[in-house]
């Protein structure tokens, strides 16, 4: 039976960045936290509290406008130009990995990205209509749609040793309470899309926080892309920066320069970083 080869002893370097990613996951944390609070806060006195931009509250996006003024989902460019950028960009990266890397492609950074364009895409041609609020069906495929951040809470939970039925039952009662929060609290079909990618990040951050402290070095850099550990640190920053400006500064001069296209932008950053650090893995692997 083959043995394992033990782990080199962590670096100093190794440990000055594994207590920067632990500090970072907080902020993170707290930043989603603070997101939701604020904006269950806002909708619940509503006209009374405007720390979000009216334009996202009525939308879900901070919106260009139109030709002709408008700001909905169904008429600003904006949700066309994501359905463009998240598309071309999950085709431009498979074409880069299969023809110019030779490696597999990362197929779930990728996927993550072509189902949240097509969601746009679908927005822009009112095919999927979001001035409803949420009904029993799509109360399902919210769910559906947030097992994948739960998924990601039993791995963690499996990763570190976890008893698989409680792991199980964590992952399933995180899913049923955010889809419970979502039909109860927030309730409009145009936040879903917003509501995801808070949700996500948290179901990610989270287990990083509880499950693997910063003691464990090689596991933390694992998670925060090895030696892409900088530019992970970076984009993830970026992206927090950008849900916040979103619907602070969407009147003001925000959704004059694309708006929510940003956030896009800012969540490919990430998942590329991730890309290049699967790439590397699967190249490693070859040359094993």
């Amino acid at each position: 039976m083959a043995t394992a080869i033990p782990l080199a002893p962590p670096t100093e370097k190794e440990k000055k960045r594994v207590r920067l990613s632990y500090h970072a996951d907080i902020l993170w944390i707290l930043l989603n936290f603070a997101f939701l609070g604020v904006w269950l806060y806002q909708i619940k006195y509503e006209g009374q509290v405007m720390i979000f931009d009216q334009q996202f509250i009525e939308n879900g996006f901070c919106n260009l406008p139109s030709v002709d003024g408008k700001v909905t989902g169904l008429h600003s460019p904006t949700q066309m130009a994501c359905f463009t950028f998240d598309l071309s960009m999950a085709a431009a990266v498979v074409f880069i990995a299969l023809a110019v890397w030779k490696v597999t492609p990362s197929w779930g950074s990728t996927g993550y990205l072509v189902v949240h364009g097509l969601a746009h895409g679908l927005i822009f041609m009112g095919i999927i209509d979001t001035s409803k609020d949420i009904d029993l069906p799509g109360a399902a495929v919210l769910a559906a749609i947030l097992s994948t951040g739960a998924a990601g809470i039993y791995t963690a939970m499996i990763d570190a040793g976890r008893d698989r039925t409680l792991a199980i039952i964590v992952s399933a009662l995180v899913d049923i309470f955010f889809t419970g929060l979502f039909v109860v609290k927030l309730q409009k079909g145009v936040y879903v899309l917003t509501y995801v990618n808070i949700v996500i990040s948290m179901c990610i951050m989270m287990p990083r926080v509880l499950l693997v402290p910063p003691t464990e070095v090689h596991s933390r850099l694992d998670k925060f892309n090895g030696p892409y550990f900088y530019a992970y640190v970076v984009a993830v920053t970026l992206m927090n920066a950008v849900i916040w400006i979103e619907p602070v500064f969407c009147s003001n001069g925000f959704a004059n320069i694309g708006g929510h296209v940003w956030f896009d932008i800012s969540l490919f950053a990430v998942t590329y970083v991730g890309i290049l650090y699967a790439k590397s893995n699967d190249g490693s692997k070859k040359k094993d």
